[in-house]
């Protein structure tokens, strides 16, 4: 996937090594919104990242570490209740570990009509590096306001 490439190649240009390494050890992680766009080649660049994961305990332990690496601190309610988050509410950080300064992470274990996360998971799309990396993405595409 020539497109792919190219956005992947963008998206290290922009993230830093840190950010990178720390979404990669989420194993069961999808990568969402404008990030996963930019591994197809989209030039607009958020400063946030929204990752879908799965809400099991050895996901979320690591998960913590993740956040610890980046230095992350929760910004929004609710709190960083595994309960809650699986059931479905969302999760806000902001980075501020070298490299990663005033990112925003946003977390969801699931989404409204788009199925739990084992469903996402079967549609998701995995892209690799030269290094032997690989990311997942969840690219949801809609048409005239569906999904």
């Amino acid at each position: 996937m020539e497109n792919g490439q190219a956005g992947l190649r963008i998206a290290q240009s922009v993230w830093r090594f840190e950010v990178l390494a720390a979404v990669r050890t989420l194993q069961l992680a999808l990568l969402m919104g404008g990030q996963a766009c930019v591994f197809y080649g989209a030039a607009q660049v958020s400063r946030d990242i929204d990752l879908a994961l799965l809400a099991e305990p050895a996901n979320i332990e690591r998960l913590r570490r993740a956040l610890r690496a980046l230095a992350a601190e929760r910004i929004a309610v609710p709190p960083f209740d595994p309960a809650l988050f699986e059931r479905g509410h969302p999760i806000h950080f902001r980075c501020h570990a070298p490299g990663a300064e005033g990112l925003r992470i946003d977390l969801m274990s699931r989404l409204r009509l788009l199925g739990d996360f084992p469903v996402l998971w079967e549609r998701r799309t995995t892209l690799g590096d030269e290094e032997g990396n690989e990311f997942n993405l969840l690219i949801v595409k809609c048409e005239r306001n569906r999904l």
